[in-house]
Parts: structure tokens; C-alpha cells; sequence
């Protein structure tokens, strides 16, 4: 089916393209001569700004501030963990302080060592682990750091060990013990010596 082709009130001659101009004549009239709404004395780039004044707006804080709530409104739970890591980062790197107390609120709350306790076990063990007698480091980040050891069922406060005999330790407890002894252990390792 044909339609029926407008034609330009400049040229009838021409097809219509916007505004009752054809295609030529809108570009020489709207698009090429068409001043900013910003700045009347520049051409108009786009949504009625000059070029300088679009990419300022485009990226200005207003827009980026748009932009965050449309990402937000769009999906609230991505972005909402996008601003709890972003949190984060900015905790971890700028608060080197903190790290110390949060590790010792957390030893506090999840073994029942309170700090002064900690540091003068630390003193009296002069370092070493219990069990193996390593010394072990204070960063609990690095290999052989050190570890609070507490019983789980009573929560009775142990001693400091490092984290592979905390390791060991803690799967004896809750895996093997009543079902196989340390000796047995040694006596399996005691058959294969040379």
C-alpha cells in the first residue's frame, strides 16, 4: 500500500521532513542556526545547551547525582552493595586504627579475650606458640599469626597459639576426638619412617 507523500511548504517539490521544511531547509533554519538557550551567542549542541555547557551539565554533580538515584531506583540491592563495599575500601584504607580495634573488639566478642589479657599472655609466652613453640606474629593476616584458643562448649579462656595449631586444634575437637587418638596418629607415621 502506498501512502500518501507530504510535501515541504518551502519546495513542494521536495518531501516533507519536520516542521513543514524539507530536509534542507529544516537543517539551515533549526539545526545549523539554532543558538544555546545558555549562551545565545554559541550554536545550540544538544537539549538546548552549547557544546561546552552539555558536557559540563553531563557531568556535573547534579547529573551524577541523577545518575546514582536512576541506578538506585533501577536495582536497589546491586547498588546497595556497591555502596557497602565502596564503604568498606574507604574504611579499611584510610582507618589503620581502627583495624587494630575492630580486631580486638572481635577477639573480645567472639572468644571472650579481653585485650589486657591478651597482651600480658602475650608477654608471659614471650611470642611462641603453646603447642609448637613458633613465634607468631601479631597481624592476623600473615602466615603463623597468632590465635586466641578458648573451649567452645565452656568458653574458658586457653592460652595464645598459632593459627595452624589453632587449626589442628580445632578440627581434633569437633572431628576425631573419641573416635581416634593422637597416638594412633603417630604410630601411622612411625610405620612409613625410615
Amino acid at each position: 500500500m502506498s501512502g500518501i507523500v507530504r510535501k515541504s511548504d518551502c519546495h513542494p517539490d521536495r518531501k516533507h521532513y519536520a516542521k513543514g521544511l524539507c530536509n534542507k531547509c529544516y537543517n539551515r533554519t533549526w539545526v545549523n542556526t539554532r543558538l544555546a538557550e545558555c549562551h545565545p551567542e554559541r550554536k545550540h549542541f544538544s537539549k538546548g545547551f552549547c557544546v561546552n555547557c552539555y558536557h559540563r551539565s553531563k557531568y556535573s554533580a547534579e547529573a551524577e547525582k541523577k545518575r546514582k538515584e536512576e541506578q538506585k531506583a533501577a536495582n536497589p540491592s546491586k547498588w546497595r552493595d556497591q555502596q557497602r563495599k565502596k564503604g568498606m575500601r574507604h574504611y579499611y584504607k584510610y582507618h589503620e586504627k581502627k583495624k587494630a580495634q575492630l580486631r580486638v573488639n572481635n577477639r573480645l566478642r567472639n572468644t571472650g579475650w579481653a585485650d589486657e589479657r591478651f597482651k600480658k599472655s602475650w608477654e608471659d609466652q614471650k611470642g611462641l606458640c603453646d603447642i609448637c613453640t613458633r613465634s607468631m606474629r601479631m597481624d592476623p593476616y600473615l602466615e603463623n599469626s597468632v590465635a586466641a584458643d578458648h573451649d567452645h562448649e565452656t568458653k574458658e579462656l586457653r592460652s595464645l597459639i598459632c593459627r595452624s595449631c589453632n587449626l589442628t586444634l580445632g578440627f581434633y575437637e569437633k572431628r576425631l576426638r573419641g573416635h581416634v587418638s593422637m597416638q594412633s596418629f603417630e604410630d601411622y607415621l612411625k610405620k612409613f619412617e625410615k
